[in-house]
Formats: structure tokens, C-alpha cells, sequence
């Protein structure tokens, strides 16, 4: 089951190995210099990015709804065990019981 197609996913798996090597290097140029100014200014820039990196994550990355995955799995499983006419269920990559599941779609 796959949320994403593969090409789709492969692509942006890419630009971000290659945007996290750039800002990788980035960071260490610009750390080494701050660090000869002032170790606490260093501190504090890195403080300053992950806070911008915490509120443009909580503004404009929307939640999932209704735990996709989750309702997706239950489906898949569903067709495949009622296709096959057994009494197992389809692979899941976590070891869940039905009940686990059952809680965690309806909280």
C-alpha cells in the first residue's frame, strides 16, 4: 500500500539528501565563523533556526486527517483478507492486534 506513488516520493527524497548536504555546509561555514566571534552567539543562532524550523512546521504542515495510514492499512487488509478467504490478516509492518488498531482510528 503506498500513500505516495514511488516516483513522487524518490524525487523529494532527493531534494532532501541534496538540501540537507547544502545546508550541512552552510551551517559549518557560517558556525565556524560565529564561533570566532562568540560561542554564546552561536548558541544563539541555532536556537533561532530551530525555532523557525518549529513554527514553519506547526503553521504550514496541515495534520493528517482522520489517520490516513491507519484507515488505508485497515482497508487493504480488508480486501485482501476477504479476496483470499482466509482468517489472517495482511502484513503490517508494526506488530498491532485489531484492538490497538480499533482504539487507535477512534480516538
Amino acid at each position: 500500500m503506498e500513500i505516495y506513488p514511488r516516483a513522487l516520493r524518490s524525487t523529494f527524497h532527493g531534494w532532501s539528501a541534496a538540501l540537507g548536504k547544502c545546508g550541512a555546509a552552510l551551517g559549518s561555514y557560517c558556525f565556524t565563523k560565529l564561533n570566532v566571534i562568540s560561542v554564546s552567539l552561536t548558541f544563539s543562532v541555532c536556537a533561532v533556526c530551530c525555532l523557525i524550523g518549529v513554527c514553519i512546521t506547526h503553521f504550514f504542515i496541515d495534520p493528517p486527517k482522520e489517520h490516513t495510514f491507519w484507515v488505508k492499512e485497515k482497508q487493504e487488509s480488508d480486501r485482501i483478507t476477504s479476496s483470499t478467504n482466509q482468517t489472517s490478516i495482511a502484513f503490517s509492518p508494526l506488530p498491532v492486534t485489531s484492538d490497538q488498531t480499533e482504539r487507535f482510528l477512534h480516538r
